[in-house]
């Protein structure tokens, strides 16, 4: 019986260390860009300027409160203004730390790729990689 309970808390361990990975390690990455292929669509996207105009803050928290690493669920409405074309309005979400949502401000202009042939999909650039 003693086994058993070996490998009963070697499977919880894991299970935990799986949990606590997935919560620190792939959401942070999700939002902070090094998803494949966002690092594709930074080298073949095509270049264009977006507006902010609307950022709602989804109250979705990732970390600890008193961790310096937590993260903040931020919803961001982008005026996508392609060189060439007519603007569009996209809606993106992002994980960023709740030390640095001012990246994200109403009327400020920032650099996105977009993905040829599907609009929606858009990267910005020096955040997402």
């Amino acid at each position: 019986m003693d086994y058993l309970s070996h490998i009963y808390q070697i499977a919880a361990f894991v299970l935990l260390v799986s949990v606590v990975l997935y919560f620190t390690v792939y959401k942070e990455l999700r939002g902070r860009g090094f998803m494949p292929w966002q690092r594709k669509l930074l080298k073949t996207g095509i270049p264009a300027r977006a507006k902010v105009l609307r950022i709602h803050h989804s109250n979705n928290y990732f970390g600890c409160k008193s961790n310096t690493h937590q993260f903040e669920e931020i919803e961001i409405a982008l005026e996508v203004k392609p060189l060439n074309s007519a603007g569009y309005t996209v809606n993106t979400t992002r994980i960023v730390p709740v030390n640095d949502t001012h990246t994200f401000v109403i009327g400020r202009e920032i650099d996105v790729k977009i993905k040829p042939g599907n609009a929606d999909k858009i990267v910005i650039v020096g955040f997402d990689g």
